[in-house]
């Protein structure tokens, strides 16, 4: 799940520089997206933390 967090971290930057281009398409939901896949894995990693 760390790693899904780090690659999720990753797309989210790549995405910010995406938005912030103008060559490319709006890219709001696929960052919205993101961002609730982030929320997931964080929670997911911090209740795991908790069972240890």
């Amino acid at each position: 799940m760390k790693i899904a967090a780090k690659e999720i971290d990753e797309t989210k930057y790549w995405l910010m520089l995406c938005k912030e281009s103008e060559n490319y398409p709006n890219v709001n939901e696929e960052l919205e997206d993101v961002l609730e896949l982030a929320r997931i894995v964080n929670k997911i990693i911090s209740s795991s933390k908790k069972v240890n």
